[in-house]
């Protein structure tokens, strides 16, 4: 309890000093409001540029409101951490911010139920599995409502985003490098391809991945379908996944896994006007690992494992082409030559479009750090 106080105590203080310290701003605004010059001949106006009447101390309306909307970024920005939706609240969109607050003590009791349950488990049981994935479920959501209290206090209440543009091509065609470090694996160097169709109510994608030091290859199929689509960005989407990996370093081996996902994607707009084309969603799946050892060439239906595996999602174009993907959740880490390979990971796109295609750039953190630079074209 008492090492709570000072956190409390911390944060009340900060909230305290930024209230007096914006009151003193609006006073110190306010006196030099009084101080203004009186103009009685008005033409002079015309001759004084912009930057001189400021400099007099006239306040303009765009300078006022720029001046309230960079507090209240960095209101969302520092406070709203552990306070979702102050942002929204500093700027009086008390809708916004009240709900933000509610999920995110929803998210906070997820967290609390499962991460006890796991501790007073110790890992015992498989269930202490199941429990680790609601926990995950619950930071994501804590991270994405933080998110949304942010891009939604800069954005404001009377603007909108720009479209969405994640998934506004037909037929993609990409190229990449990717950089990862791992436990397990040391430093390893990627090459990646990949090949992709989406006509709306279904879509596909092919990838392969080849290390370029070592004699190892992974290849996955993605088939997808989506219903219920009320919005471009509102929909209920059931995935199934098929992917091969070949290892051929210490303790050489193929994987083979089959993964079902179901999921939904909904547009933010639907509530909430100024988070029009802010996607945020949710897919839960299963999954079964089938292990061959070069040894015996059978399937090893014991070595392998089944699991389940949930992401947390959102996506939002940041400017006309600058689209950002953030995903948070607990699954397979695809390159890790191990049977439990189930972590709680963090993704992070962000794919810029030029008139020659798009620029794609992704981190991995889970176990161990992934990054990524490729290039897609799209017609």
């Amino acid at each position: 309890m008492s090492s709570r106080i000072p956190f409390r105590f911390g944060l009340s203080a900060f909230l305290l000093s930024f209230v007096i310290g914006s009151g003193a701003s609006a006073q110190e605004t306010s006196e030099n409001q009084e101080d203004a010059p009186f103009i009685e001949d008005t033409s002079e106006l015309s001759e004084k540029s912009k930057e001189e009447l400021r400099d007099e101390g006239f306040v303009f309306g765009a300078d006022a409101n720029l001046s309230t909307s960079s507090t209240a970024t960095l209101v969302a920005l520092i406070a709203g951490l552990p306070i979702h939706g102050i942002g929204h609240l500093w700027i009086d969109d008390s809708r916004t911010g009240n709900t933000l607050l509610i999920a995110e003590g929803i998210s906070i009791a997820t967290m609390a139920a499962a991460g006890t349950y796991i501790w007073l488990d110790s890992g015992s049981s498989s269930a202490s599995g199941w429990m680790s994935s609601v926990f995950e479920l619950g930071l994501s959501s804590f991270a994405i409502g933080y998110l949304l209290d942010v891009i939604g206090t800069v954005q404001g209440v009377d603007r909108e985003f720009t479209l969405n543009t994640r998934n506004s091509q037909r037929y993609t065609a990409e190229a990449g490098y990717g950089f990862l470090s791992t436990e397990e694996i040391p430093t390893r160097h990627l090459l990646n391809f990949g090949l992709g169709a989406d006509f709306g109510a279904f879509y596909t994608k092919l990838d392969a991945t080849s290390d370029i030091e070592v004699a190892s290859l992974s290849g996955s199929l993605l088939l997808g379908t989506r219903f219920l689509r009320l919005r471009p960005q509102s929909f209920v989407f059931v995935e199934a996944k098929g992917e091969v990996f070949g290892f051929r370093e210490a303790g050489p081996f193929w994987r083979s896994t089959v993964e079902g996902r179901l999921g939904g994607s909904l547009d933010m707009g639907t509530f909430f006007t100024q988070l029009n084309q802010v996607a945020v969603g949710f897919w839960v799946g299963y999954g079964q690992d089938f292990l061959r050892f070069e040894e015996d060439f059978a399937v090893d239906f014991e070595g392998g494992s089944a699991f389940l595996t949930q992401q947390a999602f959102i996506h939002f174009n940041a400017t006309e082409n600058l689209n950002i993907f953030f995903g948070h959740g607990r699954h397979p880490s695809w390159y890790i030559p191990a049977v439990n390979r189930l972590v709680g990971t963090t993704d992070v796109e962000i794919r810029y479009r030029t008139n020659f295609g798009r620029l794609k750039v992704g981190a991995t953190i889970g176990s161990g750090l992934g990054l990524s630079i490729g290039g897609q074209m799209g017609f």
